[in-house]
């Protein structure tokens, strides 16, 4: 391995960027880059204090992140004989402030909550069908102090299917199955009534697991969510 040092003022009294930078970047947004230095030992004391954990990098490069870099954790030494001791420094910071959203399925139950009113009396009924929910596993790098969170991020929608019956092996968005609407079935047919449904539907995303993992100045959030679907109906015979 080959070492730049320069004969400059710098090289007296500061750090000396090595060759070799090394960035990497999550698809959370977050990104770390490793990056070496070299420094006078006899300058070992200032030069720790310059990388402490939650300074920035003292070159001033914080490509590619859109906020600045920030050393974490703490720095490693290695001093060497001509005087000069390396410095293995990592910093983290973000590409961006929207994370990313992943997707995956999981077998669950659709609710269905019924009430009928059938000469004056109302009866309540629930039932659970199978379904198919989807999972949101979203994941975003924030400041360290920022509280957590549940809510879903902005534009994300989570959904739930039932089987489509007609196609084998294949599933619909459960709305099309049980569309939202007031539906009205007149008398005929043996049935002596009016029929008035009324249905609402709704998808929220259940809350599975939130996690977060610190980098120092920032922390990667981990946010799971599991579809929710119910189904509500007012059903009147009159």
């Amino acid at each position: 391995m080959s070492y730049t040092i320069l004969n400059s003022a710098t090289a007296a009294t500061g750090l000396i960027a090595q060759p070799g930078r090394a960035v990497n970047t999550f698809p959370s947004g977050l990104v770390r880059v490793d990056q070496t230095y070299l420094g006078l030992t006899a300058n070992a004391a200032t030069n720790r204090a310059t990388l402490a954990v939650g300074n920035n990098m003292p070159d001033g490069n914080t490509s590619p992140c859109i906020d600045g870099l920030s050393i974490y954790p703490e720095v490693q030494e290695v001093r060497r004989e001509d005087g000069f001791t390396e410095y293995k420094v990592s910093a983290y910071g973000r590409i961006n402030t929207h994370g990313n959203a992943d997707f995956n399925f999981e077998d669950g139950l659709l609710n269905i909550r019924a009430s009928v009113i059938f000469n004056g009396t109302m009866t309540n009924s629930q039932n659970n069908v199978p379904c198919l929910n989807e999972i949101l596993i979203f994941s975003k790098v924030v400041l360290a102090d920022a509280f957590p969170t549940k809510t879903l991020p902005a534009g994300a929608v989570i959904r739930a299917w039932l089987p489509d019956y007609g196609n084998p092996g294949e599933y619909v968005l459960f709305q099309e199955v049980y569309p939202e609407g007031t539906f009205v079935d007149e008398p005929g047919g043996g049935n002596n009534n009016t029929i008035t449904t009324t249905r609402t539907v709704a998808v929220t995303g259940e809350l599975v697991q939130n996690s977060s993992t610190n980098f120092g100045h920032w922390k990667e959030q981990v946010l799971t969510l599991r579809a929710l679907a119910v189904v509500h109906e007012s059903i009147s015979y009159t």
